[in-house]
């Protein structure tokens, strides 16, 4: 797999693949500039490699490689999430009290959260509900269960928008 390049990557829980920019990964992750609809960009995913069933890149790939390449895609700017271990992603997610979508090993079951503690199989987490409100309880769950991370798409950022009006 090469970084800056476009590929599918099918999820062994999902039906739909994943298709995305790959920036840089590690034995443990890979993070992409996720791509919907074509050639929408739609923030990044972190993506748990034990999850992934396959990656391939199509000629439709390649195609859709070059116009995101055209419509300047490729040159946004990807953060730099640590990535070096399981735990380092969701504890620089609480360092950074970033908000972040986490998809579980059930079919397309997500929730809107944030990080409150990482521990060395769990992590606990607050969740933003639909309606742009914090829920108060915490809850836990074990990060293998975690199949990907997106964050900075359009739903969370319309999501911390209705929070701030």
């Amino acid at each position: 797999m090469e970084n800056k390049r476009l590929y599918t990557i099918n999820i062994k829980s999902r039906k739909e693949p994943i298709v995305g920019i790959v920036e840089y990964s590690s034995l443990k992750w890979i993070v992409i500039k996720k791509i919907t609809n074509d050639y929408i960009f739609d923030g990044f995913s972190l993506i748990q490699r034990c999850h992934v069933k396959s990656c391939k890149r199509t000629k439709d790939n390649k195609f859709t490689e070059k116009v995101l390449a055209a419509n300047g895609i490729m040159d946004i700017i990807t953060p730099q999430i640590p990535i070096e271990n399981r735990l380092a992603p969701f504890k620089w997610l609480y360092s950074q009290q970033e908000v972040a979508e986490f998809w579980i090993v059930v079919e397309d079951t997500s929730f809107v959260g944030k990080v409150n503690e990482v521990k060395t199989i769990i992590l606990h987490y607050t969740i933003l509900n639909s309606r742009g409100k914090w829920l108060t309880d915490i809850y836990t769950l074990k990060i293998r269960d975690i199949v990907f991370i997106d964050i900075n798409t359009d739903y969370i950022l319309s999501l911390l928008m209705r929070i701030s009006s």
